[in-house]
């Protein structure tokens, strides 16, 4: 008989895998931390910045943002009845840049947690296609740390409520049920040996046989 139970949970991981995927490339708010930008809410966000600050192509850049301004643009047709049409490519990274010009913000740099806790954000999510990994866990948690590391000396370095679900969906990928061996197999196991055992003894009465 099928065991139920672990078939809904692993049913629930799954879904919670995938949630995870959307939250991150969609540019769900996770989070408030200072950046060249100025502020930075999403870990698409901070490896956007991150990139177009080292001189990488706008085109990986425009690439990460453009599900979440798609996402942002749907937002607005439904609730502030917009007209309807799609982000425009162009001008994707006008905010960015228009940032990295200004000398004062562009004083304002990453911790190196945060970064890399973003990277691995973004590659956890990738992952999450294929269903649960336990890659999906680090990232969050070292922004988690990179947060509470920082917070203290930064007003603006603070998590959103929305990254205790993001945390939530991370860490289903890590599979916590192990593989025991069940009691019922083993004493059937341990019968057919027994059995075994009996029928390659000589019986009693082939011995006093002459």
């Amino acid at each position: 008989m099928a065991d139920t139970s672990s078939g809904s949970f692993g049913d629930w991981r799954h879904r919670a895998s995938h949630f995870y995927l959307l939250l991150i490339f969609f540019s769900f708010p996770l989070f408030s931390v200072p950046c060249p930008k100025g502020l930075c809410s999403t870990p698409v966000e901070v490896v956007t910045v991150h990139l177009v600050s080292k001189g990488i192509n706008d085109a990986i850049a425009k690439a990460l943002l453009y599900p979440g301004a798609l996402f942002t643009k749907l937002e607005s047709i439904v609730a502030e009845n917009e007209p309807i049409s799609l982000p425009d490519w162009d001008t994707l990274l006008d905010n960015i840049t228009a940032s990295l010009k200004d000398k004062e913000q562009n004083d304002r740099t990453f911790g190196l947690g945060l970064i890399i806790g973003s990277y691995l954000c973004l590659a956890g999510a990738i992952a999450c296609v294929l269903g649960p990994t336990p890659l999906s866990a680090f990232g969050p948690l070292l922004i988690l740390w990179s947060i509470y590391y920082e917070g203290g000396d930064l007003k603006d370095c603070y998590a959103l409520p929305m990254f205790s679900v993001a945390v939530f969906c991370a860490l289903s990928g890590i599979s916590l049920s192990a593989k025991v061996p069940r009691g019922t197999n083993h004493s059937a196991t341990s019968g057919d040996s027994l059995s075994n055992d009996e029928k390659s003894k000589p019986s009693s009465s082939n011995k006093k046989t002459k």
